[in-house]
This record gives structure tokens, sequence and C-alpha cells, in this order.
């Protein structure tokens, strides 16, 4: 019988067969015909199959196995890939950036040399952002066979995967610091362009204070366009500062170190509790660009220092003093509350170690290298003074020579010039007082010998 004959025999509607419920029907049947309907005229008989159907099975057929293909070499691929252990290339600042987020429990997602984003749906970073929540959750992240790429500002003795912090507390606790060796601003010409220098400064400043800076380069540290006879001083004096906030700030140390090229911008975070990292980034710049210069000196942007009697009593110190820190020095209580607390994780004695309290001391610049030393094997603790003229001093066995009596107190007093040298009295108009030391030196010390230090003065009596 033809098909077509076959087909004009179906009936229209299909009668159920009384012997045969519609459920023993359907059980019969195929699982997944269970919920199909009756075929009707406009549909073909469940046994005949047409040309079209056959075509159809084909082409299903086909595709499936241009699918198996497509997955085969995927999977080959795949695990030629693996094979190699090929690595996530990063550039090095992505990595610094990672590392600190990852210091700080953000969870991040690592792909195609980008940080794409939160992993916890938050939203989306960009490479380079800076500003990140400091009350976020203490969540981890995993990422593994990460290797980086050489950074073309990088220079060779840097470690790629130095962690240097943006934000506070998040220093690796019991763990020596990393230099902070990389700079946005360098200057690395700065003594080179001041031959004879006798002093080389570095001061602690913060972007926002613009006018702590301008009244120190009116005063001391502009000593060298003074003439004050025999104790006459040659100082080159720069101001570190780190990261910038946002753009504004930025904006502004741009201005400055184009109108001064004073400004020595490191890769840190800008905050109180990260200052051991711009003290490192300080010394490590001096030993790298201004290694020649006798001395080196310390100081915070807000102190009155009588730079040109400081610098000749340096002088009239013996050899074994001038191994030393000179220095106002004590051995100072560790807080537990307030503002400069340190926490019993971070540091468990009740004292730190013999170090120079306040904001200002001298070192022979030969001796810088021995701190850098010295801080690769001692744990961080952020407390500047203590870590760096405290524990890291007493790591590579300098010590320290008092000169606490030659630095004043909370007044300025005018019998105290050529006294004392320095003062660290908060408020005071810097710059009468720094007209004030130049004075008293052209009336005094440019016509007369002048001595800081008594005992050199009974010491030349006797002789």
């Amino acid at each position: 019988m033809s098909m077509e004959k076959s087909l004009t025999q179906v009936p229209q509607t299909r009668t159920p067969d009384p012997q045969v419920s519609d459920e023993n029907h359907i059980t019969m049947l195929p699982h997944h015909h269970k919920t199909v309907p009756p075929y009707s005229h406009t549909t073909q008989p469940p046994h005949h199959h047409t040309p079209h159907m056959y075509m159809s099975r084909l082409t299903v057929v086909g595709v499936q196995v241009c699918v198996a293909v497509c997955v085969a070499v995927y999977m080959m691929l795949f695990l030629a890939t693996v094979k190699e252990h090929k690595p996530l290339q990063l550039n090095p600042r992505l990595v610094r950036r990672f590392l600190e987020l990852r210091g700080r429990g953000v969870p991040m997602v690592v792909g195609d040399g980008h940080l794409l984003g939160r992993r916890d749906g938050g939203e989306d970073l960009q490479q380079d952002q800076e500003d990140v929540d400091e009350d976020e959750d203490n969540t981890g992240i995993d990422v593994a066979h990460v290797t980086v790429e050489k950074d073309e500002e990088a220079t060779d003795d840097e470690p790629p995967t130095t962690f240097i912090p943006d934000q506070p507390d998040t220093s690796p606790l019991g763990k020596p610091p990393d230099i902070p060796k990389r700079f946005l601003i360098e200057e690395a010409d700065f003594c080179q362009r001041r031959p004879g220098l006798q002093i080389i400064a570095y001061v602690h400043s913060a972007i926002s204070r613009v006018k702590q800076r301008n009244i120190t380069r009116t005063t001391w540290a502009n000593a060298s366009a003074y003439d004050v006879g025999p104790i006459s001083v040659n100082i080159g004096v720069v101001f570190m500062v780190g990261r910038a906030k946002d753009e504004q700030e930025q904006r502004i140390v741009n201005e400055e170190s184009q109108r001064y090229h004073d400004i020595v911008q490191g890769d840190y975070g800008e905050h109180y509790r990260l200052l051991t990292y711009k003290g490192l980034a300080g010394l490590y710049w001096i030993s790298r660009h201004c290694s020649h210069v006798p001395w080196t000196l310390h100081s915070d942007d807000d102190t009155n220092i009588d730079i040109f009697l400081y610098h000749h009593a340096l002088h009239e110190l013996d050899q074994e003093a001038r191994e030393k820190f000179v220095c106002s020095y004590m051995y100072g209580s560790v807080l537990r509350t307030g503002r400069w607390k340190v926490r019993y994780e971070e540091f468990a004695n009740k004292s730190y170690p013999l170090y120079c309290s306040g904001g200002v001391w001298f070192l022979q610049t030969k001796l810088v290298p021995k701190l850098l030393e010295a801080s690769k094997s001692v744990p961080f603790l952020w407390v500047d003074d203590a870590y760096i003229t405290g524990f890291l001093a007493h790591k590579a066995g300098i010590k320290h020579h008092p000169f606490q009596k030659y630095y004043g107190g909370p007044k300025l007093k005018l019998d105290r010039l050529g006294h004392e040298v320095v003062w660290f009295v908060k408020f005071a108009p810097r710059w009468v007082w720094w007209d004030l030391i130049v004075q008293y030196h052209r009336n005094n010390s440019m016509h007369h010998p002048v001595t800081l230090l008594p005992y050199k003065t009974e010491q030349s009596k006797k002789s």
C-alpha cells in the first residue's frame, strides 16, 4: 500500500480502545512521549517516517559530531597550556596593589593582567585605583601561578613583589618591612646639582602641609644662602611625601616639584602610622643619590633649627662620638591608648630601646647603609623614631651621643641663642626666630670663636 493511500485512511480523530486505559497506553510509550498529545491529521503517525525526518536526524547527528570535535580540540589546547604551566602576566604595580588589598582582606578577582573587580559583587576597580574603604570585610583571596613582568620604572635591585602598604595596620606582623625603593618623583641628581654639600637633610612632610614646607624653605633649609663667617654651612634639603590621595594632592606635589625641585615622592601610603616606610625611603634615597655627603640630618617640617651652630658642634665631637647618632635620646614607654598606641601583637614589651626622641637627629651618611641592612631582619614597627634610631641602631651596632641639653624647651628664650640648637615650639613664628638666629651669629660668631660644647672650652683653657 502506498504511503499516500495509508495517510488517507487515517481517521481524523482517534477513539481510545475501551479495553486499554489511557494510563496503560501512556506507560507503553517512550518516556519522552508521555506528554505528547495524540496525533491529528496535521501530524505524522508515530511509526511512519518521511524523508524530511531522516534528514533532520542526520542534521542532529552532524551537529553532535561537530560539537564533540570542538570539545576535543579545546581540551587538547587546555591540557597543552597546563602542561607548559603558562603563567598569568601581571604588571608589578598591579601585583603591589593586589598584595596590598590581599593584606587588608579585600576579595579581588585577577584575570588577563588586570584587577577585574571585587569578588563579593561590589563595584569594579580600575587597574590603578588607590582609594579603598578601610572597613572592608576580612576575607581571603586565592590566585595561583602569578608571575611578574619587569616594570620599566622599577629598579633592578627592587624585588617586583615588594609589599608597600597604602593603608595603616596592613604590614605583616612580626616580619621586617620592605624598603620602598620606587619613587614617583625622585630628583635623582639633587646632590650632584649642589657641589660641596656638607649636610643632606630629609624632612618628613605630608602633601597637605604646604605652609610648613614653605616656612622651612625660607628658614634653616635655606642656610646656604647666609654668610655667617666660619660657621657657614652648605646644606641640601628634600621633603619626603607619599602617594597622593587624589588628583588635587598630586597637582600640589607636581607644582611644588617643578618650582623648587626638592620634593621626593615615594610609592607608599601617606599616613602617620606608615612613617617607618617614609623613613626607610628617605634613607634609601640618600644612600643611592647622596652617599658622598658627610652628614645626614632627619627633621620634621615644623621644627626650629640653628643649623649653623649644630653643624659647627659636630666638628667639635671626637671621632668616637661621630660614629654615633647625635640627638636627644631617651628610653620611651610603649603607649597602649591614644593616637600613638601600639598593640601587644605589634610589640609586647613595656618600653622601647634607647632611641632618638623628637624630630631631629644627625648621623654620618656612611652609616646609613648599616641601618638599611638591619631593616632586613628587624620586625616592622610603625613608630619610626623607635624603629630606625632604636631597633635598627641596636641591630647595626650604632650607639647614641647625648645632645639633649642643647635641645630647647617649650618656650623660645633669647638668652638661649648660641646655647641651643633645636626647638619644637608649635605655632611659633619660625621665620622671626630664624631672623634672630642669623642676626645673633652675624653679630657674634663672625667675630668671635663659638662653641656649643662646654668641655671643649675647658680643654682649650687648660692647654
